[in-house]
């Protein structure tokens, strides 16, 4: 794709050159810019084809500074309607694959709050759902500034492995997440600014009163004490906020981690799990959940193996009443328990003190 901008308006335009693989059904939808958050379409013969110009007029690139610069809160809401946009699109036939996910050709409007996407209409053999994605592009997005200072690691971590493993139910509590902080934020601050109003009002009564009626020593005295409580009420309002959002993004994180498992709630359970130990480094990894995937992918696995001789997911340890059970997983059938290899998909118990490999890599097993 490219810009081009002239007296008529700015456009990102893209050149299809073979007018077969135009998906008329998208083609219709975005020319009438009936979707909200896709870019209204433009088509014109060219000379080897078909240009698609994407009107941008009035919008930013998200790499923009103004854009970055704009208050984490609204960012975070635009994310969060960005992601029901994507859920979206397969419910209105439109293959995710075709979004353009560069950050580039993607567009922030700061009047309306809301992030546009450029989605280039072109026929795809893909399989409707996330998993049409490109999760390297994707990753590549998050991690740009506009979106990785608004969302958390845990957030991003989360975003991804989703998309690889199609799992909408995860991408939906990630958006939940998003929202759910920015509406919080939204009624604490009305609830406060309406506070801050009339201290304020209230402070400016007494000023006049003094004035008139008081000496000139004692309305400079008044004048001091109602500008330091002005200011401490709005120091107050800023460092509560920060709190709350900061307990909210913990708490959101434990549930896209681990789920609302009553399990793991509540002090008397805090402490009943297993972990993993490496013999090598005695580095320990705690098994919390149910289930917990070990492998070579970090997004992938729940807990990450530098290892390229190990599968993205190398195998899964299963935690069902009080007893915990490996399976192999692995391409190369590399696991071993107790220098045992195990067969693949099925089912192994494991005991405390147990040694587990994968490859190269031995674990000691204990349960506290």
């Amino acid at each position: 794709m490219r810009i081009r901008k002239g007296p008529y308006g700015s456009f990102a335009t893209c050149e299809i050159k073979n007018t077969q693989q135009i998906y008329n059904y998208a083609m219709d939808i975005l020319k009438t810019g009936a979707i909200d958050g896709l870019l209204t379409v433009y088509d014109d013969e060219g000379a080897k084809g078909l240009n698609l110009s994407y009107e941008f007029s009035g919008l930013m690139s998200i790499n923009d500074k103004e854009a970055i610069n704009t208050d984490i809160d609204k960012r975070r809401m635009a994310i969060g309607n960005l992601f029901r946009l994507i859920l979206k699109m397969q419910d209105i036939l439109l293959p995710s694959d075709n979004i353009v996910i560069e950050p580039d050709y993607i567009y922030f409007d700061s009047g309306n709050n809301t992030i546009n996407l450029c989605y280039i209409p072109v026929r795809t053999d893909s399989l409707s759902g996330l998993s049409s994605i490109d999760p390297e592009g994707f990753e590549n997005l998050l991690n740009c500034r506009f979106f990785r200072e608004a969302l958390s690691d845990d957030e991003r971590s989360a975003i991804i492995y989703s998309i690889k493993t199609d799992d909408e139910n995860m991408f939906e509590e990630v958006i939940g997440s998003v929202t759910k902080a920015h509406d919080k934020t939204v009624r604490e601050f009305d609830k406060e600014r309406l506070s801050f109003f009339l201290l304020t009002c209230f402070s400016f009564l007494a000023l006049i009163f003094s004035a008139f009626f008081l000496e000139q020593f004692c309305t400079v005295i008044l004048g001091i004490i109602f500008a330091g409580l002005l200011i401490k009420t709005y120091y107050d309002y800023k460092t509560a906020k920060k709190e709350e959002t900061g307990n909210d993004l913990i708490n959101d994180r434990t549930t896209i981690l681990f789920g609302e498992d009553p399990d793991l709630i509540g002090d008397d359970n805090l402490f009943s799990f297993a972990s993993l130990s490496s013999t090598e480094d005695k580095k320990a990894y705690g098994l919390y959940a149910h289930e917990t995937k070990i492998g070579s992918d970090r997004f992938l696995s729940d807990i990450h193996i530098d290892d390229n001789k190990l599968s993205a997911i190398q195998a899964k340890i299963i935690r069902e009443d009080n007893c915990f059970y490996i399976i192999d997983c692995s391409e190369r059938n590399n696991t071993f328990l107790e220098n045992r290899s195990l067969e693949k998909e099925k089912r192994y118990e494991i005991k405390n003190g147990q040694k587990i490999s994968f490859g190269d890599k031995e674990f000691e097993f204990s349960v506290n």
